[in-house]
């Protein structure tokens, strides 16, 4: 049981599912809404499937970089966490087309890009990281799809959107960082190309750029609350950027850490904040 938590990083999972159930709610939706919760476990089943796919593409790569993953390692075997990964994504393809057709195409596109994610990574590894970045944007504004509401209604939200995934890419960027031992003559990334220490600096700006946007964005919220979930979302993500700027590899994976932290902080936050706004009633 712990290899496959380990595969599917629940964070990642969570994250998804508070993100979508967030702006379900943003966009009109209802907490006791069916089809609401069928999004949001379709989205957490395509999140999990995502990362397995990730592990099956990366597997000889990771034999190298992490040995210690599931797959790389032997506890699980490709031929399960395939089979896993494809239940997952017909599973959670089942769940969107009950909710409508047009969260069933964007759940089938979702699905194909994590597929074309996966395998760019060993060709295009750039790329896939604004692939990566993209999904977390369009996650953000998917409730809009979930209840037919124009994605405009809600400006400040796909404001957000952006900057999360501007907060993604830095990340996927730092994991490239860590990963340039193990993709050594097998991967294309960025700081293959240009360096680690260039890398970093662009990272760093990236987050500089969200953080500060990120509280200039919420700063006129109506909702004092709301003001509130874009400093302490950028607070980590600040101090990532201030993190990377030493140069140091423990400082990357401290930064890689304090973005978990502000992704995950800006996800539960905006759930939180979107919860008492509809009501339970």
């Amino acid at each position: 049981m712990r290899a496959w938590l380990i595969l599917t990083r629940p964070w990642v999972c969570l994250s998804t599912g508070a993100i979508v159930f967030a702006s379900h709610l943003s966009f009109g939706g209802s907490t006791q809404s069916a089809a609401g919760f069928l999004a949001v476990l379709g989205a957490i089943l395509v999140a999990a499937a995502g990362a397995t796919t990730n592990d099956l593409f990366d597997l000889e790569i990771d034999r190298i970089g992490h040995p210690n993953r599931p797959l790389a390692s032997g506890v699980l075997s490709r031929r399960s966490a395939t089979i896993f990964a494809a239940a997952s994504y017909a599973a959670a393809l089942a769940l969107f087309l009950l909710v409508g057709p047009a969260i069933f195409a964007a759940g089938l596109l979702w699905s194909l890009v994590l597929i074309l994610y996966s395998s760019l990574k060993l060709r295009a590894a750039l790329a896939a990281n604004v692939i990566t970045g993209a999904l977390v944007g369009f996650l953000a504004i998917v409730g809009s799809l979930i209840n037919e509401t124009p994605v405009l209604s809600q400006p400040s939200l796909l404001a957000l959107a952006v900057l999360g995934g501007i907060a993604v890419i830095a990340r996927e960027v730092l994991d490239d960082i860590a990963d340039l031992g193990g993709d050594s003559n097998r991967r294309r990334t960025l700081p293959m190309l240009i360096g680690a220490s260039s890398t970093t600096l662009i990272a760093a700006v990236l987050l500089y750029f969200a953080s500060g946007l990120l509280v200039l964005v919420t700063a006129n919220a109506d909702v004092l609350a709301m003001r509130l979930v874009g400093p302490v979302s950028a607070a980590p993500a600040f101090l990532a950027a201030s993190a990377l700027l030493l140069r140091r590899t423990s400082a990357v994976r401290l930064s890689a850490t304090l973005l978990k932290v502000a992704i995950m902080s800006g996800a539960f936050g905006l759930l939180a904040l979107s919860i008492p706004k509809v009501g339970v009633g």
